[in-house]
């Protein structure tokens, strides 16, 4: 009887041994075919500037991700052109919605779906990969894969980087992150010290926007909702000076002028209209060219009941703004 018992014990301690030797070299299997796991690169494209505290725009800076500055992004992957549905099944597990966050220039594989790796098919077929920002969990998809929608809260620098096209034998070149939205800083001054006789001080500023940004994801154009939204860049109390002070930082569709509500304590509400310049000053005539740049918005209160608006177009911090994604 002991004689069974320690061939039982022996054989239990046998079928462990070899059940995690089998684990172990899938591990390694999966670890040595590195070259079939898909990882991506990125970077930020060149951003000129033209021109709450409820919505504070918060812009990424930078031309590459950093631990201190990261980039999230949603990645969609497909192995058909110009269509990103989410239906991953093996050995590739594509076509897939993943995620990627970079923290520096190199590669990074996208989130594994269910513990398994994204890979490219064996026979060297086509995987299609476009990229959005930021990975907040807002981005909606069309059911049939086409499009990509965000709505515009004015706090959030929306990306996306166009399709780039891999395979086993030729891996993806670095994703480029393009801004999509305006950025507007709102910066007010009294014109002389008898402004707050007549206006008092600011309680709120309020700006006109498109209220969604969508995505063709086959050629990567973007358009904006036919619905408006009025995206607060201010509440609060803010005393007029003859200094000038920034007091509203917020994103906005692309737009070719803003319109600007202003509520003061003793004036009400006032709505003014300000046209975007570029830096020759001439006013734009095309919307797209606001995407992706700075305008600074100045508005001075004269003691005459009106507001005098001027925009200035300055460049951001980065005259390089777009990131490139590995």
């Amino acid at each position: 009887m002991k004689s069974d018992n320690a061939m039982r014990k022996a054989y239990t301690y046998f079928l462990i041994a070899m059940s995690v030797m089998a684990s172990s070299c899938s591990e390694r299997l999966e670890q040595a075919d590195d070259s079939a796991l898909i990882s991506l690169r990125a970077a930020i494209g060149e951003a000129a500037v033209s021109t709450r505290a409820v919505s504070k725009a918060e812009a990424f800076k930078g031309t590459v991700a950093t631990e201190q500055n990261p980039l999230e992004a949603i990645v969609l992957f497909s192995t058909e052109a110009g269509v990103y549905r989410h239906a991953p099944a093996g050995p590739t597990y594509l076509p897939c919605h993943s995620k990627v966050t970079f923290t520096d220039d190199s590669y990074k594989y996208p989130e594994k779906y269910n513990g398994f790796n994204l890979k490219y098919p064996t026979d060297n077929a086509t995987v299609y990969c476009v990229g959005m920002s930021p990975a907040d969990g807002e981005w909606e998809i069309s059911d049939d894969g086409r499009y990509a929608r965000h709505h515009i809260d004015g706090n959030d620098d929306l990306m996306f980087a166009e399709c780039r096209e891999g395979s086993w034998s030729n891996h993806f070149e670095p994703h480029l992150y393009k801004h999509q939205l305006t950025w507007l800083k709102l910066c007010v001054y009294g014109t002389d010290s008898d402004v707050d006789a007549f206006w008092g001080s600011i309680e709120s500023l309020t700006v006109e926007s498109k209220d969604s940004l969508i995505i063709s994801l086959s050629d990567g154009k973007a358009s904006f909702s036919n619905t408006g939204d009025s995206i607060c860049a201010f509440e609060g109390t803010h005393q007029l000076t003859a200094t000038l002070h920034e007091i509203g930082s917020v994103f906005c569709a692309p737009a070719l002028e803003y319109k600007i509500t202003v509520k003061t304590r003793k004036a009400g509400e006032r709505t003014i209209v300000i046209k975007l310049q570029d830096l020759g000053g001439d006013e734009l005539t095309d919307p797209a060219d606001a995407a992706g740049n700075l305008f600074v918005i100045e508005l001075g209160f004269t003691p005459f009941a009106i507001i005098q608006g001027e925009c200035v177009l300055n460049p951001w911090e980065y005259q390089d703004e777009n990131l490139y994604l590995k």
